[in-house]
């Protein structure tokens, strides 16, 4: 497992819930994941008594991810309020130009904000392959998603286009054909965190914190037919020679390379 070793979380439920064992179990078994019975445990000793980095908490609906900096799930986060205004188009899509029929890759998924918001605009038949190197996270992600509890009419729609895919960008890309997608996108996990971003340290827990190389760069390139955009911060990405830069707020801003 990219940013944390596999054998280092654990598969549980809530307190007390042992009629989900069976559930929890299942989870396990198809993670390679070990199975711990919760019973009445708190949070900190169950992480103490397993030394677990994690835990993986099945529910009555999609499970969680819970550390000692709390716990998060899959949610749709501003995707909706994103998309709303259909006269303000967001600053991803300007730098993406999605067309109607494109054929997406997001090289980082994570809880897949960014990709929901791509996927509003695939409305002719278009599809987004989603990646995501820790497993936990895209079993967490690819079930958030089919459990439909998405409030946006819009935002909904748009997750039936996305397919998740548990892998490593870089082994992927490789195996992909020349131009296979019209459009590759990454948004790498910087070294720092906002200040006051909660999700963000809960999420830095299974992120995979590799810094992008310049391999998939290439990769990227090659298998793009139109354009690889990158989500950037100042300070970053100086030796990538993008063909223009769409900001977005002060700090962040998507870099665009035209193929």
């Amino acid at each position: 497992m990219s940013g944390s070793s596999a054998e280092s979380w654990v598969v549980t439920t809530p307190r007390k819930r042992f009629d989900l064992n069976a559930k929890a179990e299942e989870t396990a078994a198809r993670l390679n994941l070990r199975f711990v019975v919760r019973g009445d445990n708190s949070v900190d000793k169950l992480l103490d008594s397993m030394n677990a980095k994690g835990l993986y908490v099945e529910t009555d609906g999609a499970p969680l991810i819970q550390t000692s900096e709390g716990a998060f799930r899959f949610h749709e986060n501003t995707s909706g309020q994103r998309t709303k205004n259909p006269g303000a188009t967001d600053a991803l899509l300007r730098a993406l130009e999605p067309r109607p029929s494109d054929n997406v890759l997001d090289a980082t998924l994570g809880i897949a904000c960014d990709a929901l918001v791509i996927a509003t605009a695939l409305t002719g038949g278009g599809k987004l392959v989603g990646l995501e190197s820790c497993p936990i996270l895209a079993d967490m992600t690819r079930r958030g998603i089919e459990s439909c509890d998405i409030k946006a009419a819009n935002i909904r729609e748009a997750s039936r286009r996305i397919n998740v895919v548990s892998a490593d960008h870089s082994e992927y890309m490789r195996r992909a054909n020349d131009g296979e997608f019209d459009l590759v996108y990454f948004d790498p996990m910087f070294p720092e965190t906002v200040a006051g971003s909660a999700a963000m340290r809960r999420m830095r827990a299974v992120a995979d914190e590799r810094p992008l190389s310049a391999e998939s760069i290439s990769q990227a390139i090659r298998i793009a037919a139109r354009r690889v955009v990158v989500k950037g911060r100042r300070g970053y990405f100086n030796d990538i020679r993008f063909s223009k830069i769409i900001e977005s707020g002060r700090s962040i801003y998507y870099g665009v390379i035209e193929v």
